[in-house]
């Protein structure tokens, strides 16, 4: 996690990855929802969802895509993925599963990062493409 200063408030960023088939990154991504949202700290989340829902782009949705949304929900968080550009290329599938949320906190100071979250189309070392992401700053 990385924590900054944007417009006076701080913020943090975390990459969370999300293993559908463990249940301990649910604890925890909880308490962090629950502390920034108790503190009103701003929030900023680029998780590996590992799940698929029309809701971030994809072209259908799975059970764990179901249940990540209600958690998304329950915690009033926003998926601000910009645009419908794949995020996890392979040779089976292509899909958008790499997702940005951000809290309500956050939501207030969307205005302040316009087009902040960009695809790029360089190669990684992985079957996921790298994310830009420039807070303050259009990508």
């Amino acid at each position: 996690m990385v924590v900054f200063k944007m417009d006076g408030r701080t913020v943090y960023r975390a990459a969370v990855y999300i293993d559908i088939k463990l249940t301990v990154w649910l604890q925890k991504f909880v308490q962090l929802l629950e502390f920034c949202d108790s503190k009103r700290i701003l929030l900023i989340v680029g998780a590996d969802s590992n799940s698929h829902r029309v809701l971030w782009g994809c072209e259908e949705t799975n059970k764990w895509g179901e249940d990540f949304e209600d958690l998304i929900l329950c915690f009033n968080l926003t998926v601000a993925n910009e645009g419908g550009e794949y995020t996890l290329s392979t040779l089976r599938a292509n899909n958008i599963i790499d997702i940005k949320l951000i809290n309500p906190s956050t939501l207030q100071l969307q205005r302040l990062f316009p087009k902040s979250w960009r695809v790029l189309a360089e190669k990684s070392f992985s079957d996921h493409k790298y994310l830009a992401f420039r807070p303050g700053k259009s990508c």
